[in-house]
């Protein structure tokens, strides 16, 4: 059995044991208390798995991709684009950071270029190369 049926199947029997010897509503107030764990868990799990996936546009990409690279030692991805408004060619870089390593990422962005444009997309689940493996 797995661990988390296991726990699982545990966490049943201690709900139905309290109905059975407390009464239905100490068994209710139980079950609401394991439903509440479980959903805390998986919240807190979540949380800490949490990474962040940064699309940045800017007229110092150049400097922005390099700090990324050398300091951060995370990789980005570039791609050619251009301003729908402006028609003028740009570079947008997209990556994928740790909290820490965002906190960072935007410090130095702010400190580089005030005009940048920067998107943030929480990320739950990033599988592949450097992440969770397929297998």
């Amino acid at each position: 059995v797995e661990l988390g049926t296991a726990v699982l199947l545990s966490d049943v029997l201690i709900v139905l044991a309290s109905a059975f010897l407390f009464g239905l509503q100490t068994g209710l107030y139980a079950f609401f208390g394991l439903i509440l764990k479980g959903l805390l868990v998986d919240k807190s799990i979540q949380f800490f798995n949490e990474r962040k996936e940064v699309v940045i546009i800017s007229e110092k990409s150049e400097d922005i991709r390099g700090f990324i690279i050398h300091e951060l030692h995370k990789g980005a991805t570039v791609h050619s684009a251009k301003g729908g408004f402006s028609e003028d060619d740009k570079e947008v870089i997209t990556t994928i950071l740790e909290r820490k390593d965002f906190s960072k990422l935007k410090t130095y962005i702010q400190a580089t270029d005030k005009e940048a444009f920067i998107t943030v997309h929480s990320m739950h689940e990033i599988w592949g190369r450097n992440f969770r493996s397929f297998a």
